[in-house]
C-alpha cells in the first residue's frame, strides 16, 4: 500500500470513526506519515 493511500485511511478515520481511540490512533499515524513524507 502506498503512503497516499495510507494517508488517504487514516484522514478518513479521523473524520468517520466515532472511536476517540480509533480516532486517536489514525492521527498518530497520519502525523508520522505526513512527517516521514517531508523529510
Amino acid at each position: 500500500m502506498s503512503e497516499k493511500t495510507e494517508l488517504e485511511i487514516a484522514k478518513q478515520t479521523i473524520k468517520n470513526s466515532k472511536d476517540p481511540a480509533e480516532r486517536e490512533k489514525a492521527q498518530q499515524k497520519y502525523d508520522a506519515l505526513l512527517e516521514k513524507d517531508i523529510q
